[in-house]
């Protein structure tokens, strides 16, 4: 709820501070680049302060707290751009210490767990828009020229201070879990991987003279290279394509069905948006058992086609009502479990770090940011009917590096086997 009911309320942002949606697609860029930020911090505590995830977690969330309460009294859209960057500085530190965090409990078995986890994700965005349904009300505005206008807007006060206090309540679980978690010292993250590739504790030895190279030295600086290119410059790459076409998708599908082609009623743009995110957050759940029985590679290159299948569609599929609402729950059945799902793919591989959890923040920041701002302009200059197209395009960019991603994980586990690539 904290991230999705900025889609709902755009058009309240947009009457509020006298903009257009180029400008505010321009603020949901600087949240996305918030996040790059916010999970840049948050990766260097995952992996230099394990025993302190908890406690980071509790702090982001406070942040986020903050951050949601104060939109409401932005009404300009610098202060919602600086309060939209500061929301997702700590939606990046979040997510870089969570998804740590579960991978250290469940490591190669992490792909179901990952699901289910951000199945939560998609709960709170389902949500979201009936959350928001209860204040709207109808702005009657009167022209110079004496027209008469009239706007379904969202009083954000209440709702917004709602999730506020959601988030203060989490922070206060994550606080609770710091104070009462074990006093053993928090396995590192480089040795949870030695340990899966049973590794003896004499082999991870460091060099007293850094200047000295050492066949050790080298074998640990050609193992991070190798990580490098197999791993993370694809992981960089698809996320940037998924999250960006995800965001896009959510944040301009409300303002498409009711501005566009088919003049969907807000009443019923609030559905399609609620039922979106119900096959969202089902979508990850189910992903759960069949990940137990299929190989992830194989799931994920499922989900990324009938992604993109449903997205061209939606593009070629006539303007009514029952078009739209068909073709954008098969989307969110296979477009939502491909985030957690290509976490489990690269925990084939590898461990999923701190640093490898930035690299995917900062490819969703960079994706995000970008496809957004660009959508929004696109929208706002050409129309509306462009989304579809839009969203069918991206989504093919995204077919190719999914492909990529799985041929890489899979030549890694072949020549290197698994590996782990931390913040040294």
């Amino acid at each position: 709820m904290y991230a999705e009911v900025l889609g709902p309320s755009l058009q309240t942002y947009i009457t509020v501070t006298n903009s257009d949606t180029e400008l505010i697609g321009i603020a949901f860029s600087l949240r996305e680049l918030g996040m790059f930020f916010g999970s840049l911090v948050g990766a260097f505590v995952a992996d230099r302060f394990v025993q302190w995830r908890h406690l980071a977690m509790s702090c982001t969330l406070i942040l986020g707290a903050v951050t949601i309460g104060s939109v409401p009294w932005c009404t300009t859209v610098t202060a919602l751009s600086a309060t939209f960057f500061l929301s997702g500085c700590a939606h990046g530190a979040m997510t870089a210490n969570g998804n740590t965090l579960l991978n250290s409990i469940w490591l190669k078995q992490s792909g179901g767990p990952f699901n289910f986890m951000h199945s939560g994700y998609g709960v709170g965005a389902a949500l979201a828009p009936g959350f928001l349904a209860p204040f709207t009300f109808e702005l009657v505005k009167t022209g110079i020229n004496g027209t008469v206008s009239t706007k379904k807007i969202v009083r954000l006060g209440i709702p917004y201070a709602i999730i506020a206090g959601l988030c203060c309540i989490c922070a206060g679980l994550f606080w609770f879990f710091n104070l009462c978690k074990s006093r053993a010292r928090v396995a590192h993250p480089m040795e949870l991987s030695k340990k899966e590739n049973g590794e003896e504790e004499s082999d991870a030895r460091s060099d007293d003279d850094n200047d000295v190279v050492t066949p050790s030295r080298c074998q640990k600086l050609a193992a991070h290279k190798n990580i490098l290119v197999y791993i993370v410059l694809p992981t960089f790459f698809l996320y940037a394509a998924l999250v960006g076409n995800e965001r896009v998708f959510s944040k301009y599908l409300f303002v498409f069905a009711n501005e566009g082609p088919a003049h969907i009623s807000k009443e019923d743009c609030f559905l399609l948006t609620s039922v979106y995110w119900i096959v969202f957050a089902l979508a990850r759940i189910v992903t759960v058992p069949v990940s137990l029985f299929i190989p992830l590679p194989c799931v994920f290159a499922i989900q990324l086609i009938g992604a993109w299948a449903m997205a061209l569609g939606l593009y070629l599929a006539p303007p009514t009502w029952t078009m739209y609402l068909s073709f954008t729950v098969c989307f969110g059945l296979f477009k939502s479990p491909l985030f957690p799902t290509g976490l489990g793919v690269i925990s084939t591989a590898t461990t999923v770090t701190g640093l490898i959890a930035f690299f995917v923040n900062l490819g969703s920041s960079v994706g995000a940011s970008m496809l957004q701002a660009v959508a929004g302009m696109v929208l706002n200059r050409m129309g509306r009917q462009t989304f579809p197209l839009f969203v069918m395009v991206s989504g093919l960019v995204l077919v190719f590096i999914g492909a990529a991603l799985i041929a890489t994980t899979h030549f890694y586990r072949i020549r290197h086997g698994s590996k782990s690539l931390s913040a040294n």
